[in-house]
């Protein structure tokens, strides 16, 4: 099982990433997360945010996460990079996929930037931002779409946990 999690910076990606893993993790111990900071972190630290860049650094995650599949390895990858190509790629290559888009207005996340990634590059000429300066996609089709959830409250991504995500994936 391939779980996908895309959405803008600051969205939640990883907030959620991390929750769905560790309860995942307890009944299926063969899971692992990736995530798409800490791959750039320690996989391509080199790796730039231009979108050539970040269209790269995506491609090597693709060919990580089908080389995990292949093992029959339960991933949760939390991840900016998506587009409809992408989508319909998922789709193609991994049969047992669930995608979750976080749905979040620009200037929301601008407004609220708990990482200061919006405050450190938007004084910058081509501050290279997905949303801002950097064209985003959301997906067409997510099997699950959570809006604003960055915003939404501990009780409240429990709920949607247990109603909606375990009930679909069977965990």
């Amino acid at each position: 099982m391939i779980i996908w999690i895309t959405g803008l910076s600051g969205s939640g990606k990883t907030t959620l990433a991390r929750k769905l893993y560790s309860l995942i993790k307890k009944k299926s111990p063969n899971t692992i997360w990736i995530d798409g900071d800490n791959l750039r972190k320690d996989i391509a630290p080199d790796t730039g945010y231009t979108k050539k860049e970040r269209d790269q650094l995506f491609l090597k995650t693709y060919g990580f996460v089908k080389f995990c599949d292949n093992q029959n390895l339960n991933v949760i990858v939390s991840i900016l990079k998506f587009s409809r190509i992408i989508e319909k790629k998922i789709k193609k290559d991994f049969k047992n996929s669930y995608l979750i888009y976080l749905n979040s207005k620009i200037e929301t996340l601008i407004h609220f930037d708990k990482k200061k990634i919006y405050k450190n590059n938007l004084s910058k000429k081509k501050p290279n931002i997905v949303g801002y300066d950097i064209k985003w996609e959301s997906p067409k089709k997510p099997n699950l779409e959570l809006k604003d959830f960055f915003l939404m409250d501990r009780k409240k991504v429990k709920e949607i946990i247990d109603n909606k995500v375990k009930k679909k994936l069977k965990f």
